[in-house]
């Protein structure tokens, strides 16, 4: 880099290249001592990259190597950090040894994953401007969870999610009676409530609340279900809803009826929603009430809540129509029709697409000339080549950025009409072909391809034309996931990919049900690839994998520089691969690897050593036909036990 680069030049280009070439670990225990060019700029360079911090044992040497959390050197790239998640439980020394660090102050949010809520009080000292707590309770919910509404540091505290995976019982609504009377907790904007039993009792008072009165955001998801009506008609007359504009009750809906519903839209004070989960929706066409909303989620088939939603005077803010569910719920050419004449509906984002026959494809066809539909800049669903064609000539859709198609038929020109201006801004592409083979050939003039990001290519043959075709000139240089699933790739495929040069900056990929060879052949060209230099994450599934593979992955460039691993394969994978892949690929974060052969002896032995190996937050191996003894050896080594295999928590 030349001297008389002026200092905001080499400012940007420093930061760019250490968030994508190096982790947290490298900047502080090599940039920051040794480059006298880092240091000259750090003040800037560090405020920009922001990095966040995870605190995975009670050992805070782990994280930094041989040098402690709150040595002078490391006080400038910590003064920086926003975000930090503790996600184990710390001796009482080394709390004491993390309170003395003086670098925290501008940390705003901070993830608890423990099992004591004691320790909650002493991290929020700790970092004295948190105004974000994530708290997830994995053991019994019994009163201690309670000592939370004692804590005075909670006042400057304006997002609370709790999370609870135990078993139902009445704490948690009590929990919620408590926080409501707390006068500590007068700032909050913010509550989700996850899985956790919150009846009339918790409603009422969170409803009647002196002090959470400036909520913007409540999400109650709730498995069990029990709120009620009476609630939703309380909630929609209670002034502490006043400024509210998300709104999740959807694990909920079933169980309110439409008369509940009707109240929530004529409420005195719920009128500024801006997003909405819920079951029911016949009632919104009729209140005012609703006007700012701008996304609507529900558990009922599209087509039918188009055919109601755009009768509505109401919802001229409305982008986008969702369900919980997929593509038999999306939305048909009646549906399209009551939408691309609504009177109020005509800013949509994205629309969701089941159109089975051609006659649906010709109608929704004439349909999207709409001018309701400018907006748009996404379709996702099942529809047909012709559809693409009217969207291509259409003067009303400017211009798409996401395409997800499901199960077409991609031929008559299919990728001809992606060449057309109409696609050059197209970032993602998701497509499932019921097509058995496929022309490439016109490929090579989709431009879209320049800057393409997410490719996600579903039971189609690329076979070695199509392949170079794609990774061709200057395509696929902006790709950074890349998805083949049941494509069939043969070991030549693998190796176009491994000697593409465009694929500098992919970070994901996903191979699943692919490699038509014998099992490990040719998934060697992929590992051995020098010009994947960004991947991050690499999941394989059902590729015909074995032990020798593992190893050569585990010697692999590309395999020292992965964070996350997913292997799936059938009973291949003994204790021999995993300890290639525990033993060399030091950077990972997260592993998954199942099923796997492993016998009981070597078990014991993997269990003792993933319990001394620090860097993975997240261990997840599956097994099958294994006895239930070994539930006590895995919790003693801290490792979370499941029916189906162990889970690391981080604990030792």
């Amino acid at each position: 880099m030349a001297s008389s680069s002026p200092p905001f030049i080499i400012n940007d280009l420093l930061c760019y290249l250490l968030q994508n070439f190096a982790d947290f670990h490298e900047i502080v225990n090599s940039y920051s001592l040794v480059c006298k060019q880092w240091r000259s700029v750090s003040d800037l360079a560090i405020s920009l990259i922001n990095y966040p911090i995870e605190l995975e044992s009670g050992n805070l040497r782990r994280i930094f190597s041989d040098r402690e959390i709150y040595e002078r050197e490391h006080v400038p790239l910590l003064s920086s950090i926003k975000f930090v998640k503790i996600n184990s439980l710390f001796a009482k020394q080394d709390v004491h040894k993390f309170a003395t660090c003086q670098c925290f102050s501008k940390v705003k949010e901070i993830d608890v994953t423990c099992y004591s809520i004691n320790y909650l009080q002493s991290f929020i000292k700790i970092f004295k401007n948190v105004q974000e707590i994530s708290l997830v309770l994995r053991d019994k919910f019994d009163e201690n969870y309670l000592k939370i509404t004692k804590f005075p540091e909670m006042e400057k505290v304006k997002s609370l999610e709790l999370e609870y995976s135990g078993s139902a019982d009445d704490t948690s609504n009590q929990l919620m009676c408590e926080i409501s009377k707390c006068k500590y907790f007068s700032n909050l904007k913010k509550l989700i409530w996850l899985g956790s039993v919150i009846n009339s009792d918790g409603m009422e008072a969170l409803c009647k609340s002196a002090f959470i009165t400036k909520l913007e955001t409540l999400h109650i998801i709730d498995d069990i279900g029990s709120a009620g009506d009476e609630d939703i008609k309380l909630m929609a007359n209670s002034e502490n809803f006043q400024h509210l504009t998300d709104l999740n009750l959807l694990e909920n809906g079933g169980k309110f009826s439409s008369e509940a519903l009707k109240h929530l839209g004529n409420g005195k004070y719920i009128k500024n929603l801006t997003s909405l989960e819920i079951g029911e929706f016949k009632h919104f066409i009729e209140s005012p009430s609703f006007r700012k909303l701008k996304r609507f989620c529900c558990a009922h088939n599209l087509n039918s809540v188009a055919l109601t939603l755009s009768q509505s005077e109401y919802l001229e803010e409305l982008e986008d129509i969702q369900n919980i569910f997929y593509l038999n719920m999306f939305m048909k050419s009646d549906g399209l029709k009551a939408l691309s004449m609504s009177n109020s509906i005509r800013n949509l984002s994205r629309l969701c697409l089941n159109l089975r026959s051609l006659s649906e494809n010709e109608e929704c066809s004439q349909h999207l000339m709409s001018s309701n539909f400018s907006n748009v800049r996404g379709l996702y669903g099942r529809f047909e080549t012709n559809l693409l064609k009217s969207i291509a000539f259409s003067s009303a859709i400017r211009g798409l950025e996401t395409i997800d198609c499901v199960a077409c038929d991609v031929k008559d020109d299919f990728f001809k009409l992606l060449s057309h201006p109409k696609f050059c801004r197209l970032k993602k592409l998701v497509l499932q072909s019921e097509t058995t083979k496929i022309d490439f050939s016109e490929l090579k003039d989709c431009s879209f391809l320049v800057h393409i990001q997410r490719l996600e290519l579903n039971d189609i043959q690329m076979g070695k034309e199509g392949l170079e075709v794609l990774f061709s000139g200057n395509n696929s240089k902006s790709l950074k996931y890349l998805s083949f699933l049941n494509c069939k790739l043969k070991p030549i495929d693998l190796n176009i990919i491994s000697l593409s040069e465009n694929l500098n900056s992919l970070e994901e990929m996903v191979i699943e049900n692919n490699i038509t060879s014998e099992e490990g052949t040719g998934i060697s060209n992929l590992f051995e690839s020098s010009n994947l230099i960004n991947l991050k994450s690499l999941t394989l599934k059902r590729v015909g994998l074995i032990d020798s593979d593992l190893k050569l992955l585990a010697n692999s460039s590309l395999g020292r520089k992965l964070r996350n691993l997913i292997i799936i394969d059938e009973d291949k994978i003994s204790h021999i691969g995993l300890y290639w892949v525990m033993e060399k690929l030091t950077k990972l974060k997260s592993l998954k690897l199942e099923p796997n052969n492993f016998n009981e002896y070597s078990e014991a032995k993997i269990l003792n050593f993933l319990s001394s190996f620090h860097n993975l937050n997240e261990i997840y191996v599956g097994y099958t036909g294994r006895h239930h003894s070994l539930k006590e050896t895995v919790e003693s080594m801290g490792i979370f036990y499941h029916k189906d295999g162990f889970k690391s928590t981080g604990v030792n």
